[in-house]
């Protein structure tokens, strides 16, 4: 969240989520920043694939084990991210 809040990138990435055409029309390569928050996702998905590889035996009914549990952190996640957007 302080990403998002306090850093030049996160100003450009809430901007290009608000008004992408504004952004394109102020000289901001829009295309250049959904590709930079893309890369940076799958980047992070990643780090969580082997952080949780060193936590648990990999197979393939490795989803089936920790699916609740990531279900839960993106539904907590979100929780959060609406309360505060409702402030």
């Amino acid at each position: 969240m302080v990403l998002l809040r306090a850093t030049r990138w996160g100003r450009l990435i809430r901007a290009a989520v608000d008004n992408a055409e504004m952004l394109g029309a102020l000289g901001v390569d829009t295309r250049r920043v959904y590709t930079l928050v893309f890369a940076l996702g799958c980047w992070l998905a990643g780090v969580g694939g082997v952080l949780i590889a060193g936590r648990a035996s990999v197979s393939l009914q490795m989803d089936a084990e920790i699916i609740v549990q990531c279900f839960a952190v993106v539904w907590w996640s979100s929780a959060g991210w609406a309360a505060s957007a409702a402030r």
